[in-house]
C-alpha cells in the first residue's frame, strides 16, 4: 500500500464517532509497518498435532453409537401416518426393515388391531418377537414396552416371559399429545424390581425434565435401579421438553445430560429422536456422545424445516447409519449393548 493511502486511510478513520476509542494506538506505526506485518519463526505457524489434540468423545461404548429401530409406539396414528403398524405382522415387517437398514436393536410396542389403541397382549409380541428371533438371533438387541396392561400382573407378562432384553421404566407424570401418561413411584419402583427378577434390564425413560428429579428420588439414591444405568431421554414429543427450534433443541438437550452426569458421570444415554427435532436432533444426539432410538414411533417429520413425512423407520434407521459413519464411528452390535449394559442373553431369571 503506498504512503499516501495510507495516510488517506488515517483521515478517514478521524470521522469515525468512535475514534477517540482508538486514539491511544500510536496510529504514526501504522505507516511504518512492513507488508505483511507478520514474521514466522520455525517453519510452520501452527503445530496442529502439537495444539490440536483429539477430542475424546465420551461415548460408553468407545467410538460406536448404537442406532435402534422404534416402528409402532404408543402415540401416532394412521391418520398422521397412514404406514404406522398396527397389526403385528406390519410390526414384525417394519422391525426387520429396520434391522436390513442397519440397526443392531429394535424397540416394540403392540396395538389394538382395529381402533390402533396401545394394547399390552403378550400373544401379539411373541408373534412379532418369535420371527425376529428364528431370523437373527442374538445379533439383534431387543427391547420393549410394558405400560396399558389391565394390572400391573399382564402388562408384566412380557418380561416374565423373557420376550424382551430390556424394558423402559418412565419415570414420569405428563401429557404426551392429548394422552396423559401418570406412573405412581410405587408402580415404578415395583416395575424395576420385576425385571431385575427376571434378567431384563429397566432402562430410564425421561420425558421431561422434572423426569431426572423423579428418577433421582425413587431409583437412583434408594439404589432401587443398579448400575450401569441406561438412560433413555424422550423429548420433543408435544407436552415433554419443548424443542420448537434449533437453539432451545441443544439448550434442552444439554440439561438433560448435564443433570444425568451429576448422578451418574459415565452414563449410557439412549436418545428416543422424537417430535419436529427429528434427524437434526439425531446428529445432535451423536456429536455428544449419545446412541440414538429413531424411526416412526417418536415422530411424523424427516426434517424439522421441511414437511417431507416420515412414513417408515427405516429410512430414519439407514439415515442415522449413514450419519455415523460419516462422523467417523461405527454402529454398535448387540453384543457391544449387552456388555455395555450389563445384560445376559438369553435373559436369565435370578431369582
Amino acid at each position: 500500500m503506498e504512503k499516501d493511502e495510507r495516510k488517506e486511510l488515517l483521515d478517514w478513520l478521524k470521522d469515525y464517532k468512535e475514534y477517540k476509542t482508538l486514539r491511544n494506538l500510536k496510529w504514526e506505526l501504522f505507516e511504518k509497518l512492513p507488508n505483511p506485518p507478520v514474521t514466522f519463526y520455525g517453519e510452520s505457524a501452527i503445530r496442529l498435532s502439537l495444539q490440536q489434540p483429539k477430542w475424546r468423545v465420551p461415548y460408553a461404548i468407545q467410538n460406536k453409537v448404537l442406532v435402534e429401530g422404534a416402528t409402532t409406539g404408543a402415540f401416532y396414528r394412521r391418520d398422521e401416518n397412514p404406514k404406522q403398524p398396527y397389526k403385528p405382522e406390519e410390526t414384525r415387517d417394519a422391525a426387520m426393515a429396520c434391522i436390513e437398514a442397519g440397526a443392531t436393536a429394535v424397540h416394540l410396542h403392540v396395538r389394538d388391531v382395529n381402533t390402533g389403541m396401545p394394547s399390552y397382549e403378550v400373544e401379539q409380541y411373541k408373534k412379532i418377537v418369535t420371527p425376529i428371533r428364528d431370523k437373527y438371533g442374538s445379533k439383534v438387541f431387543i427391547d420393549g414396552c410394558c405400560v396399558y396392561g389391565p394390572n400391573f400382573e399382564e402388562t408384566m407378562l412380557p418380561v416374565k416371559y423373557q420376550k424382551f432384553e430390556m424394558t423402559p421404566i418412565n419415570a414420569t407424570a405428563v401429557y404426551c399429545g392429548e394422552m396423559l401418561l401418570a406412573i405412581p413411584p410405587q408402580y415404578l419402583i415395583m416395575q424395576t424390581l420385576y425385571c431385575e427378577k427376571y434378567g431384563v434390564k429397566p432402562m430410564i425413560a425421561l420425558y421431561d425434565t422434572g423426569d431426572i428429579d423423579n428418577a433421582r428420588r425413587w431409583l437412583i439414591e434408594p439404589g432401587i435401579a443398579r448400575k450401569p444405568i441406561y438412560w433413555n431421554v424422550l423429548p420433543s414429543i408435544p407436552g415433554c421438553s419443548p424443542m420448537p427450534n434449533a437453539k432451545a433443541m441443544c439448550e434442552s438437550m444439554l440439561f438433560f445430560l448435564n443433570r444425568i452426569l451429576e448422578m451418574d458421570p459415565d452414563p449410557m444415554i439412549l436418545v428416543s429422536v422424537a417430535g419436529r427435532a427429528s434427524s437434526f436432533f439425531t446428529a445432535l444426539s451423536v456429536i455428544l456422545g449419545c446412541h440414538v432410538r429413531v424411526g416412526t414411533e417418536d415422530t411424523t417429520y424427516k426434517y424439522p424445516h421441511r414437511d417431507d413425512p416420515l412414513e417408515e423407520a427405516s429410512w430414519a434407521v439407514g439415515n442415522a447409519v449413514d450419519l455415523v459413519h460419516d462422523l467417523g464411528l461405527e454402529v454398535a452390535s448387540a453384543d457391544d449393548l449387552r456388555k455395555a449394559i450389563g445384560v445376559e442373553y438369553p435373559p436369565k431369571k435370578v431369582k
